[in-house]
């Protein structure tokens, strides 16, 4: 790894005080994104917030039980998404899709995109590596999700004795 010059660094931060996007910067001084985005923690911080999972047990039965009904996960290789998607029907199902929308963005802290797909498809879809685990960690999928899908562990391990 080469150590920039202090005047390139200067005009780095610079620019990035000056409200300019990464993307404009990089291009700007032919340079890597990644090596804009080290200044720009540096100056203003995270510029993406972690997804956190949510403590509450309704939240992620909520989500689990969405996915496990009408959800598909998988790990683009190529690019190092690991895309989770959920198809709802477009009309019957789109105050619940909003409302999921909802739920995932405050609980889980991860923006979720819908598309509103062919005739009455409504697709939320994000990406996260750790919610990705947080399903794999709690359901099995064999074959045709549509028959075969459980949770991992017996459901009296999921149950709080008081």
């Amino acid at each position: 790894m080469s150590m920039l010059k202090p005047e390139i660094r200067e005009s780095i931060i610079k620019q990035i005080n000056e409200g300019n996007s990464i993307n404009k910067i990089s291009k700007s001084l032919d340079l890597r994104k990644s090596t804009i985005y080290h200044y720009y923690k540096k100056i203003k911080g995270r510029k993406f917030k972690l997804v956190k999972i949510p403590t509450d047990d309704k939240v992620i039965g909520e989500f689990l039980g969405a996915f496990a009904g009408d959800g598909n996960f998988f790990f683009d290789k190529k690019i190092g998404h690991y895309t989770i998607a959920i198809s709802l029907h477009g009309i019957d199902d789109k105050e619940y899709g909003f409302y999921l929308k909802n739920l995932i963005e405050t609980n889980f802290n991860k923006k979720v995109r819908i598309y509103f797909r062919q005739k009455n498809e409504l697709r939320l879809t994000f990406y996260s590596k750790v919610i990705y685990k947080l399903i794999d960690e709690h359901l099995t999928i064999d074959g045709n999700k549509t028959l075969n899908v459980s949770l991992k562990n017996p459901y009296q391990t999921y149950l709080k004795i008081s």
